[in-house]
């Protein structure tokens, strides 16, 4: 599932609720297990209910989850996993990642994304809309008064006198928790403190205007007494939010990085922004939320020039690395799709710029290129750039132990020919690809169970990049064996294989027509919608686009084919 974290979570929370109740065994896997970790013990999970596990930022711990996969494979009893994301990418599809089992890989590589709709659509009566916003404010006014730095005011009393914003059609109000936050900044900027902020300003600074009061007040604690400027707090805020810990030691180390931090109260800084936001147990550092609010905030300091990113970076452990970068790219994404282009790009340019002196350690860039939304033309160039760095470490790796590091580097190199190719760089594109499928042929050959499914998806990308490069005879024999091997496969296990034979089947039909050979070319994508259609019958959301697709391929090829027969 993907879509708005917030949501998310809290419709898998009703889920485990519901399922419990009904005799399930369920719940969440703990946060603060990363890739970086040593993989814990699974054996707990072990249990004769039916169990459900959700697992919420999957993108960002792909291994992890292949091992958890694996572990709970093995169980003979109903087992349900709820992978929460805030995109889809690599993390899922990539199945030549480690840490998993062919069985697992294909698994993962099938399962359908359900990406979660507007929760009030357009196409409902504009009033639907103002009433939601009318009851979230009257809902977060009940609240107020329980956060003890807001003022004493009568909030339930203003809520019913708010008047919704004329807008709410607008495509931004799709999300629910601009909705909620546009409310609670209604609330505010109506209340007795109003922050100094001028017309347009975001929802999200105006809320930060409020919370900074937060920070001001809490660090004058008697447990803290800080003493520091709000800019220094603002900075330690945006450098929590960007690395998180675990531990007090990574915090403290992290925080080092604020230029104004004297080094006395670096500590009892970190111990702050511990109290401050509590983290869930197994980390030191919660975080400012919604998750939103806490990158606009870092990216906002990090343009102001309150935190240093090479910094940071360096002092960063590789799980913190690998954080900072997926935030900044997410901030990315959210300043363009809410209008802020020139944030979004001066943002990736300073992303770009530091990369360029400070490298990611190599568990950093094998997280974070998986994590990364794919496709995302507003990230693409960063994912190329990342994509490119991991397939060159792989090169190292592999020259110096080949049978350890070949795979992983045809992965990357899989991966990059992809990247390249979207970016128009076909060229460099079929170089990375034809390396791939010589990597894959030759590991192939030792162990075709574990590595045919790779050498076919390999030759299936080589086939198209060819047909693009306008080498055609060369990509028809490309597409031809990948048909071969999958057709194999599908023989002794169609229930893994058949989606895959059904593309390259497609493929081939498109390969054939380019030819010439109009006839061979009908042949194949009927064949082709012959397994779509038995696939679109037993999982119609699954396969019924695809059984689309191939029909209209079906239909082209015989308009082709009865074209070349007129006199």
């Amino acid at each position: 599932m993907r879509g708005q974290r917030a949501r998310k979570t809290r419709l898998a929370r009703r889920l485990t609720d519901l399922l419990s109740h009904d005799g399930w065994a369920t719940g969440h896997l703990r946060p603060e297990l990363t890739d970086h970790d040593t993989t814990p013990d699974f054996t707990p999970l072990a249990t004769a209910l039916p169990l459900l596990i959700v697992v919420d930022y999957a993108e960002t711990r792909p291994r992890l989850l292949r091992r958890l996969i694996t572990h709970l494979h093995r169980s003979r009893h109903r087992v349900r996993l709820l992978l929460l994301a805030r995109s889809d990418g690599e993390w899922r599809t990539d199945t030549a990642l480690r840490d998993a089992d062919a069985p697992t890989r294909r698994l993962l590589k099938g399962a359908q994304p359900v990406e979660l709709a507007p929760l009030i659509p357009r196409s409902r009566p504009a009033q639907d809309r103002r009433t939601a916003f009318t009851h979230a404010a009257s809902d977060l006014a009940r609240l107020l008064p329980r956060v003890h730095t807001v003022p004493d005011h009568d909030w339930n009393t203003l809520a019913k006198a708010l008047q919704p914003p004329d807008d709410l059609g607008h495509p931004r109000y799709d999300n629910a928790l601009t909705l909620q936050l546009t409310a609670l900044v209604t609330l505010l900027q109506h209340g007795p403190k109003p922050a100094d902020t001028s017309p347009g300003t975001p929802a999200e600074e105006i809320l930060l205007e409020h919370e900074a009061r937060f920070w001001e007040d809490s660090a004058e604690a008697p447990a803290f007494k800080l003493n520091l400027p709000t800019t220094t707090l603002t900075a330690a805020v945006a450098v929590a939010a960007l690395c998180g810990a675990t531990t007090a030691d990574a915090a403290t180390h992290v925080l080092g990085t604020v230029a104004d931090l004297p080094a006395d109260k670096t500590a009892r800084t970190a111990a702050w922004l511990a109290r401050l936001y509590p983290a869930e147990p197994g980390r030191y550092w919660g975080s400012l939320q919604p998750d939103r609010v806490a990158e606009y905030h870092a990216s906002q300091i990090l343009e102001e020039d309150g935190i240093a990113l090479p910094a940071v970076l360096t002092a960063g452990t590789p799980a913190q690395q690998a954080q900072i970068i997926t935030v900044l790219a997410r901030a990315a994404i959210a300043h363009y799709n809410t209008g802020r282009t020139n944030r979004s790009e001066h943002l990736l340019r300073t992303l770009d710029t530091t990369l360029d002196t400070t490298p990611l350690t190599y568990p950093a860039i094998q997280t974070t290129t998986a994590a990364l939304p794919h496709p995302s033309r507003i990230t693409a160039p960063l994912a190329l750039r990342l994509t490119s760095s991991l397939a060159q470490a792989n090169r190292q790796l592999a020259k110096a132990d080949p049978d350890v590091f070949e795979p992983d580097l045809a992965t990357s190199l899989s991966n990059l020919g992809n990247r390249l190719s979207q970016a128009g760089r076909r060229s460099e594109a079929l170089t990375a690809t034809e390396e791939t499928v010589e990597i894959y042929r030759r590991l192939a050959a030792d162990n075709p169970a574990a590595y045919e499914p790779n050498l076919a998806a390999s030759l299936s990308n080589l086939g198209i990049q060819l047909s693009e490069a306008g080498r055609r005879t060369e990509a028809l024999t490309a597409t031809e064996e990948a048909v071969e091997i999958r057709r194999r496969l599908a023989a002794d296990n169609p229930a893994a294989y058949e989606p895959d034979l059904a593309r390259s089947l497609t493929n081939l039909g498109n390969r054939l027509s380019e030819a010439g050979r109009r006839s061979e070319a009908l042949t194949a994508t009927e064949e082709a919608v012959e397994i779509y259609r038995r696939l679109a019958a037993d999982n119609p959301a699954a396969y019924e686009p695809d059984l689309a697709r191939s029909l209209t391929n079906w239909a082209s090829s015989c308009r082709k084919r009865d074209a070349g027969a007129r006199p």
